[in-house]
């Protein structure tokens, strides 16, 4: 339930972007945010494993049975990477699609899907060695630090995909002018 009320929000920040006046009805919106939080877990859970199997060297690669893996640790890397960008880009893509309450071209969904993908994942990596070696949440607010950090990593998200709204909505009035 509670994540139906994030894609509420979300809706309502992303209707603003596209100046819809007239919003979904509650049970519409909270079905659709439903759906979209079953997508989104299939694919962080999918972005998790990409990423987990990444990490695990190319030792435990070839343990694995992925002996050709194991030879190129450093190709199967960036080839991670790049599948995490592509399912970022299919979830924006999708979310930027679905969440507005008005119909969004599907050029101009994929180009604000990959858009919001490149921000979003260059954001994550750099929150990562933001926190991992500059931030002193640990030492200063003890456990506590966890969810200041949580709060502060949900905030930045938002701003992306809002950020994302706003300029797909604008692709597409450009699309529409020229």
């Amino acid at each position: 339930w509670t994540g139906t009320a994030v894609f509420g929000v979300l809706e309502r920040g992303m209707d603003a972007a596209w100046c819809v006046e007239r919003r979904r009805g509650l049970l519409r919106s909270k079905l659709i945010g439903a759906l979209l939080v079953l997508v989104s877990g299939l694919g962080r859970l999918s972005s998790t494993l990409v990423a987990s199997v990444a990490r695990l060297g190319a030792g435990a690669l070839g343990s694995l049975g992925l002996d050709v893996l194991s030879r190129f640790p450093d190709a199967w890397r960036h080839l991670a990477l790049g599948v995490q960008l592509l399912l970022s880009a299919c979830a924006f893509t999708l979310l930027l699609s679905v969440v507005p309450n008005r119909r969004v071209p599907a050029l101009r969904a994929v180009q604000g899907g990959v858009l919001t993908a490149i921000l979003w994942e260059a954001t994550k990596h750099l929150f990562a060695l933001y926190v991992t070696h500059l931030a002193p949440y640990k030492g200063m607010f003890g456990p506590i630090g966890g969810v200041i950090i949580l709060v502060v990593w949900v905030y930045y998200s938002a701003a992306i995909v809002l950020f994302g709204a706003e300029a797909t909505a604008l692709l597409a009035s450009a699309g529409r002018r020229g």
